[in-house]
């Protein structure tokens, strides 16, 4: 079973979704993703693989716009999950 560590913007990301009655869905699909990766011996293997300056990166398609961005950190035998971002597509690769 893995640890989360979830980013400022992750949580800050995550409220905003959850106070939009239109994303409240998305907010089912995160939860669903996260136990998913709890419970994953590889939670690499759930997420595509992303490239360039995010090459630490995985993202976790939740519906066909929404993404969860996250990182893997594996230290002392434990496994720890970054949860950076859930986003859409393009700002999946924005930096603000």
């Amino acid at each position: 079973m893995s640890d989360f560590i979830a980013t400022s913007k992750f949580s800050k990301l995550l409220r905003k979704k959850n106070e939009e009655s239109s994303q409240r869905y998305v907010i089912k699909k995160i939860l669903a993703a996260i136990e998913l990766l709890r419970n994953s011996e590889k939670p690499e293997s759930l997420g595509e693989k992303k490239k360039g300056k995010l090459r630490e990166c995985y993202a976790y398609e939740l519906t066909k716009s929404s993404r969860l961005l996250y990182q893997v950190e594996r230290r002392e035998g434990k496994i720890h999950i970054v949860l950076l971002r859930v986003c859409n597509h393009k700002q999946t690769y924005d930096t603000d």
